[in-house]
């Protein structure tokens, strides 16, 4: 829900409620002005939304230029604040980079987002598209691409090797995601050329890249996971599924040997390609304990914050995610017709509900809106 402010509607947390009751996850994509609100802020937390969090960095000079006041920024970490002070707030952050302007603050964002890394699950990094007109806004920075702020994060960390991977990759793994019962990921479907992906881990001192727990790079790690899932398939074919076909509810002989084979293969390829022992604590005979006690702590039902605290180096993880460079002069045809994410609207004039591909609705917004408005002003008008 975004695109304009969701919070300035009064019935958000109604229209919140509909999509739930259809099983539908939502995202509220918010500047996060009225999250300074507490009480406002603990009633979105509340309601299960994950909140994307609109959020270019601690200068308040990129606010006066960007948003027009610099006023913006206290607000918006009063409202982090009041989410950090919210149970169960599940946050993403949404960062609008330009070159030459505020590329430098990469490290420092980062480092923001380790000391709140028990609500801030990612960040969604996006190329400032110049879509404005040069004489009404004096703000010319040259034009970035989703490889030039992947080269952002690998100037933080110059002794490691970081790898992005295509974030529609997580859809090609449905057999495996399917047999493991983990959600469907929203990029399913995407061109390889849409959104990309990175996992930065924390030690507890700091975010530090996954290859440092990984044998080869991440790359080989997702190759080795597309294998699993290859292999899955073809099993799922032998035992008499149809290609699309899910598995049953209950608990048939076919689906145990799906689930069987899948963490079989799961865990043999994370054998294969994840450093085990950098995960947990100490050396030699300590490092034993730390793994024993560890394992013990987590079947006996320990809290798992607290047995990690203990007894892992795997003290949180902050998803990476670069969003498509949007603007008329990068749209891809192949691209929009891959899109998994679209903007739906009522066309009163048809009277059906239409749907344009999430990167083109900037070249269709504009007429749109309003259509729509113009048709119910008009419905308005005649009642």
């Amino acid at each position: 829900l975004f695109g304009g402010e969701p919070t300035v509607r009064k019935d958000l947390f109604e229209i919140i409620a509909l999509a739930r009751s259809h099983r539908l996850r939502v995202r509220v994509v918010t500047n996060g002005l009225r999250l300074a609100d507490e009480e406002y802020c603990r009633n979105l937390v509340q309601t299960g939304a994950t909140i994307l969090f609109a959020y270019d960095g601690t200068n308040p000079e990129t606010y006066r230029v960007l948003r027009g006041s610099e006023r913006q920024l206290q607000l918006k970490q009063q409202a982090l604040e009041n989410l950090a002070k919210s149970p169960g707030a599940k946050v993403a952050l949404m960062t609008c980079l330009a070159a030459g302007f505020n590329e430098g603050e990469m490290e420092q964002l980062l480092e923001f987002c380790h000391e709140r890394r028990d609500i801030i699950r990612g960040i969604y990094l996006m190329p400032l598209a110049q879509t404005w007109d040069a004489s009404e806004f004096d703000l010319q920075p040259s034009r970035i691409t989703t490889e030039d702020i992947e080269r952002m994060l690998n100037e933080c960390y110059p002794d490691h090797r970081i790898d992005f991977v295509p974030a529609g990759v997580l859809g090609e793994l449905e057999t495996l995601t399917g047999c493991l019962n983990v959600k469907r990921s929203p990029f399913s479907g995407a061109h390889p050329n849409c959104e990309s992906m990175y996992m930065l881990l924390s030690d507890g001192d700091g975010f530090v890249p996954a290859e440092r727990y990984l044998r080869h790079g991440l790359p080989e790690f997702v190759a080795g996971l597309i294998e699993v899932e290859d292999r899955l398939k073809r099993l799922k074919a032998r035992l008499g599924f149809q290609a699309d076909e899910s598995l049953p509810d209950g608990l048939s002989t076919r689906k145990l040997l799906m689930k069987a084979a899948a963490g079989l293969l799961a865990g043999a390829c994370a054998f294969r390609h994840v450093r085990v022992g950098h995960f947990v604590r100490g050396r030699g005979i300590s490092k034993a304990w730390h793994l024993t006690a560890g394992l013990a702590g987590w079947t006996a039902g320990g809290g798992t914050k607290e047995t990690l605290s203990r007894h892992a180096t795997l003290l949180g993880r902050l998803q990476i995610i670069v969003l498509p460079f949007e603007d008329a002069f990068t749209l891809e045809t192949e691209r929009l017709q891959r899109c998994p994410n679209s903007f739906a609207f009522y066309d009163g004039k048809s009277g059906q509900v239409k749907h344009v591909p999430a990167c083109a609705w900037g070249e269709h917004k504009t007429r749109v809106m309003r259509e729509i408005a113009d048709h119910w002003t008009a419905k308005a008008a005649s009642a």
